[in-house]
């Protein structure tokens, strides 16, 4: 009989094993798509965790329904691969089954069952084809009760090689406002400002992208048109022909390119580039020119440069965020 009893502790070894295994892979966020109605589909997060005492924790969210986010089950029961939860403040419950790495089983709420199957969430990263289609700004113009809002998103590498993006809105009275999340997935661009509640979703096709501005319960369409605003300098004929072209020069270890143009209106613009950044096009907002000194404006950034007219040479200042530094720019 020892034999059998031998085998018989392998074997609960191996089960106890299998369980802990699948308490594991349980741990960790899991997606899926509810089909709420033949219209409507809401993707469904559960965020699951496991205390030290072995019990378990559930916090709902929606990625597409902003009225769900961060609500916990009120009951977790896990075990052998099944699960059952209680959500109160949803009226709803799930129950489900861990199958070949997937949570298959129903929400059920208000008497209606509807089939939900979650996999553990993997988040999207940005190809580089596709931080190339995103990257610089984009602008918008939002509609609103009291007037038309224009503001610009852009897209930047940062220092350290993440992919980043900004609202600014002079309008708004924000500047660089950054998104907490990017998705840009099948041609469908996703970006939320965590801070502001505030969500933009849309389809990209040549140099726009369609689609929807929500926040505070409310939804409004939204056009992003590729490149910023145009801001028309108040400078002379004389002044602008000093300084058509690119001004290039170092405020550290970042170069600085300032690009004076004439649009096909006759109009005078400019922009600032930084390329370590991956910042191109923030257009200036403001320019004067008295006795050969140039004093420019970007209002968004809330920088200022002030530099004196040499030749090819602007020898000045750059000012932002209440500090100052040298900056000489030389005319290519």
């Amino acid at each position: 009989m020892r034999p059998i009893i031998k085998l018989s502790a392998i074997l609960v070894t191996i089960l106890l094993f299998n369980s802990a295994t699948a308490a594991e892979n349980i741990i960790g966020t899991w997606q899926g798509n509810l089909v709420v109605s033949p219209e409507t589909e809401l993707k469904i997060q559960f965020i699951i965790s496991q205390g030290n005492d072995g019990s378990y924790t559930v916090v709902l969210n929606s990625p597409d329904q902003g009225a769900i986010k961060d609500i916990e089950a009120n009951s977790v029961v896990y075990d052998s691969g099944n699960l059952k939860l209680d959500v109160a403040e949803l009226s709803g419950a799930y129950e489900g089954v861990v199958t070949d790495g997937k949570l298959e089983g129903n929400w059920i709420q208000e008497g209606t069952s509807m089939p939900l199957t979650l996999i553990p969430y993997v988040k999207p990263t940005l190809s580089r084809e596709d931080k190339e289609r995103l990257l610089g700004p984009w602008r918008f113009e939002l509609s609103q009760p009291g007037g038309t809002l224009k503001g610009t998103y852009r897209f930047e590498v940062a220092q350290n090689g993440e992919f980043v993006g900004f609202v600014d809105s002079r309008d708004m009275g924000v500047f660089g406002v950054p998104f907490s999340s990017i998705e840009f997935e099948k041609g469908i661009l996703t970006v939320k400002v965590e801070s502001r509640q505030a969500e933009f979703k849309g389809k990209m096709s040549s140099d726009e992208i369609v689609g929807e501005f929500k926040q505070g319960g409310q939804q409004t369409p939204v056009i992003l048109k590729k490149g910023a605003f145009v801001y028309n300098l108040n400078l002379t004929e004389e002044d602008m022909e000093k300084l058509l072209g690119k001004w290039q020069g170092k405020l550290g270890p970042l170069t600085m390119i300032f690009s004076f143009e004439k649009t096909e209106k006759g109009e005078f613009v400019g922009f600032i580039d930084t390329p370590e950044q991956g910042v191109k096009g923030i257009p200036i907002t403001e320019a004067a020119m008295n006795d050969g000194k140039l004093t420019i404006k970007e209002k968004l950034a809330g920088a200022e440069y002030s530099g004196q007219l040499s030749g090819d040479r602007l020898v000045g200042e750059w000012k932002q965020m209440g500090r100052s530094n040298p900056l000489t720019l030389t005319k290519e």
